[in-house]
């Protein structure tokens, strides 16, 4: 995910090298953000499907 968004950002910055570091380190912040959201998101969702009987060993293994 972190890579296909690096690239996309590359190729939309092609003709304005001097932004790309910074565009770069605001979207690491925005995806480290959105991971640990989803780090958080997935636990609750496992501990909650845990207590309802629901999940199988493994399910939650994969992640997006």
């Amino acid at each position: 995910m972190l890579v296909l968004g690096y690239s996309t950002l590359v190729l939309l910055n092609i003709n304005n090298k001097r932004n790309i570091l910074r565009n770069v380190n605001l979207t690491s912040n925005k995806m480290s953000k959105f991971a640990h959201n989803w780090l958080i998101f997935a636990l609750w969702a496992s501990k909650f499907n845990k207590d309802l009987g629901l999940i199988k060993s493994g399910e939650l293994t994969m992640l997006p």
